[in-house]
């Protein structure tokens, strides 16, 4: 009689998805890269986009982000603007190189507030000029010089102080309307943009939190108690007083401005000062 073998019983593991170990500087240089984007909740696109730009940096150069020094980012500027990538062997626009080098060092200044790096080497790093077709939006020193004392001047100085420093970090009028106190931490503005149905941290400079501060400061001494979900910029009409501002709130701003200063802009010039 054939002998039947005994039965081995193999446990099952369930397999994981592997998880790429940090054993390399470009591994290390990859997660904080993964980290700051992460902590900007862009929209997925945006996020593949800013992964393809910082990948001109890791494949230029293996060093670790405490290393690269400013004349590393002087090296790379140069790089971008004479190197030819891709197929077709192109060299990359202006406006190209403006966006991969204003990523990283936004990308540096989240680092070094958040004490990954001892110093910040891209603080002296100047971006190309914008094109011809771009610099005609640009408003000179002397016209914002000029607006910001129009501005100290009419009613309401510390709410359209505010909201001219918000417009001049990037902002679309749209997103700033919609703003609530809880969007703004003291340091920077959680935006959410109704064109790309995305999220994104906004850094402010210190002058900017000063004058948003100082908004907020003098609505509390008016005795407005601040809560998360008010507006962060109230409507002073005699129709809307202490509702959100609208679109019409900052149009009507800047109308105000051009008649007392007789600079024709739009607010949208802001975002490029």
């Amino acid at each position: 009689m054939k002998k039947i073998p005994e039965v081995e019983i193999i446990p099952v593991v369930e397999e994981s998805t592997p998880q790429m170990a940090p054993n390399n500087c470009t591994d290390l240089r990859t997660i904080r890269i993964y980290e700051w984007i992460n902590a900007q909740e862009l929209a997925p696109l945006t996020q593949k986009a800013y992964r393809h730009y910082f990948n001109y940096f890791l494949r230029w150069r293996n060093t670790a982000w405490t290393d690269v020094d400013a004349e590393h980012m002087e090296e790379f500027k140069k790089y971008l603007m004479l190197h030819r990538f891709g197929v077709k062997q192109k060299v990359l626009s202006d406006t190209s190189i403006r966006r991969i080098l204003g990523i990283i060092k936004n990308f540096f200044d989240w680092m070094h507030k958040n004490g990954y790096v001892a110093s910040n080497p891209t603080i002296t790093l100047e971006l190309p000029l914008p094109a011809a077709n771009q610099t005609k939006n640009l408003l000179s020193s002397e016209s914002v010089s000029s607006i910001l004392g129009a501005i100290a001047s009419l009613n309401y100085p510390e709410r359209n102080s505010a909201i001219s420093a918000v417009l001049r970090h990037g902002l679309r009028p749209g997103e700033l309307v919609n703003l609530d106190i809880k969007d703004y931490d003291g340091r920077r503005l959680h935006v959410r943009s109704s064109k790309h149905s995305s999220r994104k941290y906004v850094n402010l400079d210190d002058w900017a939190q000063q004058l948003l501060d100082n908004y907020l400061n003098w609505r509390q001494s008016k005795g407005e108690v601040l809560l998360g979900d008010n507006p962060l910029f109230l409507s002073h009409s005699n129709r809307n007083a202490g509702e959100r501002i609208s679109y019409d709130t900052v149009r009507k701003l800047v109308e105000k401005i051009r008649k007392k200063t007789g600079i024709h802009f739009c607010a949208q010039q802001f975002r490029h000062n």
